[in-house]
């Protein structure tokens, strides 16, 4: 579901930057209309999914704790414990699009969103952070880590967190924001179309 996500939001992106081409060399403002008419549409079909989909999650999440609560009163201590564990999985997810659910529209679908910066980048102290295509990140190798938001600013430049990056020209790495690493790099370790998806016990 996620991959379908991050589809279909890179598929606007890509029609989002033709669109803006599109658009300038149309000499009359009816062509003009008629690509903005077409990117505002995109917009909306992909704002309509992500809010589908967080809609879903929530319906799972209430279904597993009933699960849960039954398998507790039967005492089968297994089947709770792998119930939990996928209760715990989306709720992670949920937190996720709970964040997106409440950005404005340009930050869900980054406008001329290439590059991007969907994927996973590592850090040298080892720790990463997976941006999704949806304009939240996830930090790993932290404890109680909370999702938080990206956008794109134009050009090779986002804002992660609260911080102001710029990809390198190859846009494979960046410069290490944070004061106490000046002169760290973060790399991008996995390609744009393989965003790490989220455990769930089978």
């Amino acid at each position: 579901m996620k991959m379908l996500l991050w589809t279909l939001t890179i598929a606007f992106s890509l029609a989002s930057s033709i669109s803006a081409a599109e658009e300038r060399a149309f000499k009359y403002e009816e062509g003009r209309a008629a690509v903005r008419a077409h990117e505002q549409a995109m917009q909306k079909a992909v704002k309509e999914y992500a809010a589908a989909v967080h809609a879903a999650r929530k319906e799972y999440a209430a279904a597993l704790d009933a699960a849960l609560k039954a398998a507790m009163e039967r005492g089968d201590l297994d089947e709770a414990n792998r119930l939990n564990a996928a209760k715990k999985a989306v709720g992670t997810e949920l937190a996720v699009s709970s964040v997106a659910q409440a950005l404005p529209q340009e930050a869900v679908v980054p406008s001329n969103a290439l590059p991007t910066l969907v994927g996973t980048w590592r850090f040298e102290n080892g720790t990463s952070i997976v941006c999704q295509a949806d304009g939240t990140y996830t930090r790993q190798g932290y404890r109680d880590s909370r999702p938080a938001v990206w956008r794109h600013l134009g050009g090779r430049k986002f804002m992660l967190g609260k911080d102001v990056i710029e990809l390198s020209p190859d846009l494979k790495s960046f410069a290490n924001p944070n004061p106490r690493a000046k002169g760290q790099i973060v790399r991008r370790v996995l390609p744009v179309n393989h965003v790490a998806e989220s455990k769930t016990p089978k």
